[in-house]
Parts: structure tokens; sequence; C-alpha cells
């Protein structure tokens, strides 16, 4: 418990002068290189011919690669962040699309349009958000 107040502290001072919140936005560069990420985020925890993932304490970071390079990018955040605060933390920075969304499965778009979010209640026994670009298929 104390570990985690250190963190969401640590963070929080972190994020207020980078402009974060609850957790730092992933790359969301469509198309990047897996040399890329690797170069603006260091080595990677874990990683296989299509994914990079980057571990903290309570923060999974999860980028998705096909041919072409970065596809989608996931954050996965431990059900003790209140899906309500998560929901809040995205309504700040992004445009909210209530016409898609239901109770657990909520959408978001970048406020210039070019990448598309969405949130899970739990996925995989934590908070989901995961961002790929904006292909104009749902919104």
């Amino acid at each position: 418990m104390a570990a985690a107040l250190m963190l969401l502290v640590s963070c929080s001072k972190e994020n207020q002068k980078e402009g974060y919140g609850l957790f730092k936005e992933p790359v969301l560069d469509w198309g990047t290189s897996r040399a890329s990420i690797i170069s603006k985020l260091g080595k990677p925890t874990r990683e296989n011919s299509n994914e990079l993932k980057y571990e903290t304490e309570d923060i999974l970071y999860t980028y998705y690669l096909l041919e072409d390079g970065l596809h989608e990018s996931a954050v996965y955040l431990p059900l003790s962040v209140p899906f309500e605060d998560v929901v809040a933390f995205l309504k700040e920075k992004y445009t909210f699309r209530e016409e898609f969304s239901s109770e657990s499965h909520l959408y978001f778009n970048t406020k210039d349009g070019k990448t598309t979010i969405w949130v899970e209640e739990e996925v995989m026994g934590a908070r989901g958000i995961a961002y790929s670009k904006n292909t104009g298929d749902l919104f």
C-alpha cells in the first residue's frame, strides 16, 4: 500500500510537470518502427515479433506492431484505480463519443481526430485503454 501511494505521489508530481494525469499517454505515432519506439522508451520489459511491453510497478504499456509498424497501443491499469477516475481522466483529455459507448465500454477520439481510444472497465484483470489510428470505420 505504501509503495502504491509513493508511486501515485511521484507520478502525480511528474505528470503535473508533463501534463499527464493517471498515466503517461503511450506512443501514438501510427506506423512508427519497432526501433523508433525502443529509441524513445528504452529496452522493453518483454517483447516478441509483434509486441513490445513496458511494465512499471502498477501499469503495463503494450505496443502492437504489424509489418508497417505501430498498429495499436494499450495501457493496463490495476483494478484498484476506480473506473470513474479513468473515465474522468479520459474525458478531460479526449473527446467522448457517447453515441458509440456502453456502460463498461467507452469510446473517445483525440482532439485532432487521428486516434480512437476505447476503454473497458475490466480486461484481463485490469482497466484496459486501447489506442489505434482512426481509420473512419467507427467514427
